[in-house]
């Protein structure tokens, strides 16, 4: 089934699932699972032993015949984990309401808002994943109420996410490129 027209069914097929149900991971563990399964020819414990394979391969390395723990996927793995929490707790606590209560008071126009939005972007280098998560979480209730779209605010943080963050020396990026 590898290099035929149905190497796309699996990303076509988590697309119009995203676009269906709206649940991201649902529908890229389907495509991950329809990837499997036709590199197993439909067979399912093949599928199965697939899937695990890929996934073990990010723990763990075999190396002269014994496993190692792969350091380093592991890092990046923990990182977005509490990335992802600090990000929930922001939310959870009301940081991000009390900020878009404080800067509905201050932005009264749509180019503020995407303003504010690039803003945030340029302001938390920390980390390009982060600053997507922080700044969208930040940023979405205010440029909702000036009716800008999600595909813009999605634009304007991907614009100022990752190329802050590689040109900041004191981001993680800054430390990788540095290093």
């Amino acid at each position: 089934m590898e290099n035929t027209i149905f190497s796309l069914l699996p990303p076509v097929l988590a697309i119009v699932m995203v676009i269906l149900t709206r649940r991201v991971l649902l529908s890229l563990g389907v495509g991950i699972l329809a990837a499997a399964f036709l590199l197993a020819d439909f067979k399912i414990r093949k599928t199965f032993s697939i899937t695990w394979e890929a996934l073990s391969g990010n723990m763990y390395t075999r190396t002269d015949g014994a496993f190692e723990w792969s350091e380093w996927n592991l890092y990046i793995i923990f990182f977005l984990l509490i990335l992802g929490i600090v990000t929930a707790f922001t939310t959870i606590s009301g940081g991000s309401r009390a900020f878009g209560e404080w800067a509905v008071t201050r932005v009264k126009s749509r180019t503020g808002a995407q303003i504010m939005a690039a803003l945030l972007g340029i302001l938390i280098f920390i980390d390009d994943y982060f600053n997507a998560l922080a700044v969208g979480q930040v940023s979405r209730p205010i440029t909702g109420r000036h009716r800008i779209s999600r595909a813009k605010l999605a634009y304007i943080i991907d614009s100022t996410s990752a190329p802050v963050c590689v040109v900041a020396p004191v981001s993680s990026w800054g430390a990788y490129i540095i290093g």
